[in-house]
């Protein structure tokens, strides 16, 4: 029996931590791109996964139409008919669309929970920092929407 108390202690141990941490969660973070992409591997028109498509129109209940970002090798981007709900504070789809142009830019944001994203800014205001998952090529765009707690989130791809 004394024998048996270290092992118990260290199998209630094991199961209370592993209780403690969201291993799908870690996992999800462990995607996003720690080491500095090559602008090369961003310049391009990225567009929405299957994925996110289908999200769009079964919970968004969007039409879907061309739905792009582009990044140019000037910094300059354009975007085409973002679903709106990226934009609202609880992720809520108004069934709408925002299209705009500005710069971008390849940032660090170390303090946050992602290390390298693509920042857009119109005029002088930031409209949205875009994490980068993957840790190498073909990277892909993770775009928030709502609370980052809830999860959501559309995923869009460059195309070649």
């Amino acid at each position: 029996m004394v024998r048996l108390v270290p092992k118990l202690v260290l199998i209630a141990s094991v199961a209370f931590l592993a209780g403690c941490y969201n291993l799908t969660e870690i996992s999800e973070e462990l995607q996003f791109a720690h080491q500095k992409p090559s602008e090369a591997d961003l310049i391009g028109k990225w567009i929405p996964t299957a994925q996110t498509l289908k999200d769009m129109r079964a919970n968004g209940k969007y039409v879907i139409s061309t739905h792009e970002l582009v990044l140019n090798p000037d910094k300059s981007f354009s975007m085409k008919n973002m679903p709106d709900w990226w934009a609202t504070e609880w992720g809520e789809s108004k069934r709408g669309f925002q299209s705009a142009s500005g710069k971008w830019a390849l940032l660090s944001k170390a303090a946050s929970e992602y290390d390298w994203g693509i920042d857009l800014v119109v005029g002088t205001a930031e409209i949205g920092f875009i994490p980068i998952r993957n840790q190498s090529p073909p990277y892909l765009l993770h775009i928030g929407i709502g609370d980052p707690d809830n999860g959501h989130f559309m995923l869009f791809e460059r195309l070649k």
